[in-house]
């Protein structure tokens, strides 16, 4: 019975163990390395459509020089997008764990303390 309220998304959150915050976070930087792979592969859109459109007379290029360019705006603005939606549906996830783990309230206070002690002019 405790099994099946697991799984639930509609239950109370559950303790955070350190495996699925661990999961959560390989999650987040896989989804800012597609980031950056959109970006990446934005810019060399970018980059060939500023070529062609530089160097080149004839119209088929031209043509396909602004293609691309438009191609370009087309790849960052999805890549964006996906990342946005994919960074709210994280954070979702992570406030059904509950409240993050003892190794987070840790480093946080000793952040804090730092400051405390070290005020900066």
């Amino acid at each position: 019975m405790a099994d099946e309220s697991r799984g639930n998304a509609g239950a109370a959150y559950q303790p955070t163990i350190l495996r699925d915050q661990l999961a959560i976070d390989r999650t987040m930087l896989a989804n800012e390395r597609t980031l950056l792979a959109y970006v990446r592969t934005s810019m060399a859109f970018a980059v060939v459509a500023g070529t062609l459109l530089q160097f080149f007379d004839q119209r088929w290029l031209q043509i396909t020089g602004w293609a691309l360019g438009v191609a370009a705006l087309a790849v960052v603005m999805i890549g964006a997008w996906r990342f946005i939606v994919m960074k709210y549906r994280l954070s979702a996830v992570r406030g059904l764990m509950g409240p993050a783990g003892a190794h987070e309230r840790a480093s946080a206070g000793h952040v804090l303390s730092l400051d405390a002690e070290n005020p900066s002019d």
